[in-house]
């Protein structure tokens, strides 16, 4: 369906994405930091309210891969598939990227490859975590230049590799997503443990009590008490939805324990740009200027 890698962010949002084959390999999808040489991984997506795996076929693995980055996925309708969503923690070894060693590559996150941690990564174990560019990773320091001189620009001339200091950044699944599948909504591939449940991704869980996962239904019934990080669709909060019957919803965040804050809240429909709602467009640009350069 799509593709985002190099720092790359996207929407994916109220499409109809038919499969009439089986087995199609169709997933809207992010690639990994490390999967085109200096490439970065791609940095965010939003994927909402899409309908995905009807028309008669299947869709091999899973509708969602993702790599890298983080997003919102709230309100999908998922079906002939095994699951959802898939995580993929691709530096832990070369079965997907081989991966040179720094200054000529970002190298492996963790030991499980070559017994050794990259500098590019947090490190706080043996697994390498925080691996850069991960899933649940977002904002960090500046990189610059190319093999064998890429720099943290904090760390001005080191080109063996310096921790980006990306923060945590959740990637939240929630809204009343429907997965018809054959196994689970989220299937998660990192045999070091570098994608958690519950610190790098929260999903939606059965009976929410506010400790873990993300809890869907109206404001007024959000627990009061909750885990720092757990998150909760509120149903009756936000703006108008596609059909215009009612709020398309809000994600709240426990930012400490029992203290929830709005966190998210979706894009207008229709878009403002589109046509017949250009009185919202922008203005007219002012006290412009051409300058000559020879």
């Amino acid at each position: 369906m799509n593709d985002c890698e190099l720092g790359g962010v996207y929407v994916a949002r109220f499409n109809t994405f038919n499969v009439t084959a089986q087995n199609e390999n169709i997933g809207i999808q992010s690639h990994a930091l490390g999967s085109q040489q200096r490439g970065r991984g791609c940095r965010a997506w939003e994927v909402y309210g899409n309908v995905i795996g009807g028309g008669g076929g299947s869709i091999t693995y899973s509708a969602e891969f993702q790599t890298a980055g983080t997003g919102i996925i709230w309100g999908n309708n998922v079906s002939n598939t095994s699951h959802d969503i898939a995580f993929n923690s691709d530096r832990e070894n070369n079965g997907t990227y081989p991966q040179s060693n720094p200054p000529n590559g970002w190298g492996y996150c963790g030991t499980a490859q070559t017994g050794s941690l990259s500098a590019w990564d947090g490190n706080t174990n043996s697994t390498g975590y925080p691996c850069m560019d991960n899933i649940g990773r977002g904002q960090g320091d500046l990189l610059s230049g190319y093999w064998p001189n890429v720099q943290n620009t904090t760390k001005a001339g080191v080109y063996t590799g310096a921790w980006p200091h990306e923060i945590s950044q959740p990637v939240y699944i929630a809204g009343n997503e429907t997965c018809n599948c054959s196994s689970t909504m989220v299937n998660v591939t990192s045999a070091q443990g570098d994608i958690k449940a519950d610190r790098d991704f929260y999903q939606p869980v059965t009976g929410f009590n506010g400790t873990s996962g993300t809890g869907t239904g109206s404001l007024a019934s959000r627990p009061a008490t909750c885990t720092a990080g757990v998150g909760y669709w509120a149903t009756d909060q936000g703006s108008w939805n596609k059909s215009g019957s009612g709020p398309q919803g809000q994600l709240y965040v426990c930012s400490s324990t029992n203290s929830w804050s709005l966190y998210y809240t979706p894009y207008s429909y229709p878009h403002p740009l589109v046509a017949g709602n250009s009185a919202t467009g922008p203005g007219t640009p002012t006290a412009l200027q051409g300058v000559l350069i020879n």
